[in-house]
């Protein structure tokens, strides 16, 4: 595919006229992000995108978009198609300084038109707002082993600060170990 000469990035959300195509759209790209993610993680055995659950996503994040201070819905098209998005979110901290930060929610472009910058310019779009609402730090997770996120990520400043950890209940345990 040749780079597209003209990339529109819109926000977007329950207050504009295209919502009901927006929703549809992001609805399928929201579980496409996630399940390529849990593709590069061994959690995948644990969870799994339920893609009859996307009216229950955007019912989530239909009310929380009306909020613009707290959230950000960022749409990339390319002539009539939506081909990414970037949602930040504001992320309270409970005893900590700073009381909030920014929380890359999702950060998702279709395959075809992955490597023509169209994610970093989502980001930095939504980085401008996170800064707009006061924001002094921004955070997010990739999953272990996802190669090309970390890398887009460090690209961008992040740095690894936390360690999510993860066990089943009722179940066996997802790392076994044996003694002889």
């Amino acid at each position: 595919m040749t780079t597209p000469t003209t990339i529109t990035i819109q926000r977007v959300g329950p207050d504009i006229p295209s919502w009901a195509e927006d929703r549809a759209w992001l609805a399928e790209a929201y579980c496409d992000a996630i399940a390529e993610e849990l593709t590069h993680s061994w959690v995948q055995t644990i969870r799994r995108v339920d893609r009859n659950r996307r009216d229950e996503i955007m019912d989530m994040l239909s009310p929380l978009l009306l909020q613009k201070d707290r959230a950000c819905l960022l749409v990339a098209r390319h002539a009539a198609a939506r081909v990414g998005y970037f949602l930040g979110l504001v992320k309270d901290c409970v005893a900590e300084v700073p009381a909030a930060v920014g929380y890359v929610n999702g950060l998702y472009v279709a395959t075809e038109y992955r490597r023509l910058g169209i994610a970093g310019h989502l980001y930095t779009e939504g980085r401008k707002w996170f800064a707009a609402q006061g924001l002094t730090a921004v955070e997010l997770y990739t999953a272990v082993g996802n190669a090309a996120a970390s890398a887009f990520w460090r690209k961008h400043g992040f740095c690894v600060t936390e360690e999510v950890m993860v066990a089943r209940l009722g179940e066996s345990p997802l790392i076994t170990t044996t003694t002889e």
